[in-house]
Order: C-alpha cells, then sequence, then structure tokens
C-alpha cells in the first residue's frame, strides 16, 4: 500500500502472511478466513494511513485492528472491597 501526502511525504506498507500468522491472525475464525487477501490489504493501509496522517487519525483504528487485539483481563472488583479487604486481615492480627 502506497500513500502520499501534501509537500511530497509517501509512505510505503505491506502486510503479509508471514506477518499475520506471526500475529497470529492467519486462519484466524472471521474475516481472516473468509477474506484473507482484503484483511492483508486493509491491515497495510491501516499502517501507512496512521503513518503519514496520525496527527489527523489520532489513534483511530479500524473495527477489525481493535477485534485483533487480545483483551487482558481486569480487575473489576470495587476499590472499596480492596481496601475493606486489606484493611480488615490487617486489623484481624490486632487484639
Amino acid at each position: 500500500m502506497t500513500a502520499v501526502r501534501e509537500g511530497d511525504q509517501t509512505a510505503v506498507e505491506t502486510f503479509t502472511v508471514g506477518d499475520a500468522k506471526r500475529a497470529k491472525l492467519w486462519g484466524k475464525n472471521g474475516p481472516w478466513t473468509d477474506y484473507p487477501k482484503r484483511m492483508l490489504r486493509f491491515r497495510a493501509r491501516g499502517y501507512v494511513l496512521r503513518d503519514l496522517f496520525g496527527d489527523v487519525l489520532k489513534g483511530l483504528r479500524t473495527v477489525e485492528e481493535v477485534r485483533d487485539i487480545p483483551a487482558e483481563p481486569i480487575n473489576v472488583t470495587p476499590l472499596a472491597d480492596k481496601v475493606a479487604g486489606g484493611l480488615s486481615s490487617q486489623i484481624g492480627g490486632i487484639s
């Protein structure tokens, strides 16, 4: 994928089957299986556009890219419970 920005800035980017395999995307259920050529093109396009127009996109990514980011476990325990649990265990040792 090639893109040109006013002022003669040019960026060229590729995203190959090898890149997709390293990222564990190749063969993944969904668009990677249904439309592999298109997904390679979209991923290359996303990289080149962020390289040249990052100031305009401000971190914007395609839905497909965001879906491919592995979810990290999030501790949803309310802070009050975390604090109370920590305090009660400390106070419990004092008689």
